[in-house]
This record gives C-alpha cells, sequence and structure tokens, in this order.
C-alpha cells in the first residue's frame, strides 16, 4: 500500500520553518530577526509549494491567514529571492518560482502595508524593490508604494521612494524633501 501524504499547506510550511528555526536560533535571534534563514533545508518544499500557487492562479483564492503565512514565508525568503524576485535584475518577472500576476503582486502588497510586525519588514522591502519591474505607475501600485514609503523603517522607505522615482511618481520632489527632513531630524 502506497501512503501518498497529503501536500503542504502554508500554515503547515510556516510551523515547519518555526520549528527549524526554533532549533537553530535562540529567542532573541529571531525577535531580533538576526537569523541565517537561508540555510533553512526546506525552501525547495516552500518554492515548489509557491510555484503550484502560482501555476494554478490560487493566490486571488487565500484567505487573509493564508495570506499572512505567504507573506511571513516571503519575508523569510528575502537573502534568497526566489519567491520575489527582488533580487533579479529581470524587469517583467516579480517571481522567480513563477508567474506572479501584477494583481496578485499588489493584493499581497496591500496586505502587507497594514502589518506592523517586524517580522514583516523584509517582505515589505522586496515589495517595494519589486514594484519597479511594473514599468508604469499605476493608480494601485502607487497607492502601495506610497504606503510603503510612508513605512517607519528607513529601509522599506528608502526603496518605495527608489521605485516611485524610477517609475516618474510627479510629486517625487515633495517625498524626497519629506525623506530628507526626517533624516536631517
Amino acid at each position: 500500500m502506497v501512503v501518498i501524504s497529503p501536500s503542504p499547506t502554508l500554515a503547515s510550511l510556516v510551523a515547519k520553518f518555526k520549528h527549524w528555526l526554533a532549533g537553530h536560533a535562540s529567542q532573541q535571534e529571531t525577535e531580533q530577526l538576526c537569523t541565517d534563514d537561508a540555510g533553512y533545508p526546506g525552501w525547495a518544499e516552500i518554492d515548489k509549494y509557491f510555484a503550484f500557487l502560482l501555476a494554478h492562479g490560487s493566490i486571488a483564492s487565500l484567505s487573509y491567514a493564508e495570506q499572512l503565512d505567504l507573506l511571513y514565508l516571503i519575508a523569510r525568503n528575502w537573502d534568497i529571492g526566489t519567491m520575489i524576485a527582488w533580487l533579479s535584475p529581470h524587469e517583467s518577472n516579480l517571481s522567480n518560482d513563477g508567474f506572479l500576476k501584477p494583481d496578485d503582486f499588489l493584493c499581497l502588497a496591500t496586505t502587507l502595508t497594514t502589518l506592523p510586525q517586524a517580522e514583516f519588514r523584509d517582505a515589505k522591502y522586496q515589495f517595494a524593490v519589486a514594484g519597479r519591474k511594473f514599468g508604469v505607475l499605476s493608480l494601485p501600485l502607487q497607492q502601495v508604494l506610497l504606503d510603503f514609503f510612508n513605512d517607519p523603517d528607513e529601509y522599506v522607505k528608502t526603496s518605495a521612494l527608489a521605485s516611485l522615482g524610477k517609475l516618474g511618481y510627479p510629486a517625487l520632489p515633495v517625498l524626497l524633501r519629506q525623506a530628507w527632513e526626517v533624516v536631517q531630524g
């Protein structure tokens, strides 16, 4: 008799990651996000599942809890850059795991802009950087990037500012002035 294991869910993938993390990092390192997330041996399973979601157009049907799980995994994937292709120079490629529809990207990014927890910060700057790959600044993308610009984290803010600049945001001088005033304190 062949036993077929159930397909993973986002919650189970997050649980596996957190279980591994608990054995490889102290609580303080985990709280400060000073962990070797790239060293997790289960990235192939996560990438495969994300590729499955992308191939089947399942991102739009994710519940809010599933979006949070996915965004957590994306955040932890930051220095690998497979889930969100923020490290990739290819302008149209939003994910290295498959075709991430622009609407799905914006849906996830919009959810991300509402999350204040530090564990999502690494996802925020990935989305802020990858936003420049759109080539055209639509109103929904502009709103997401402006929300990222208003994030308290300076790297998220700077990444959003750079994307807005690349996409020709017309009020960029105003944002630059605001950013400069914050720097001067």
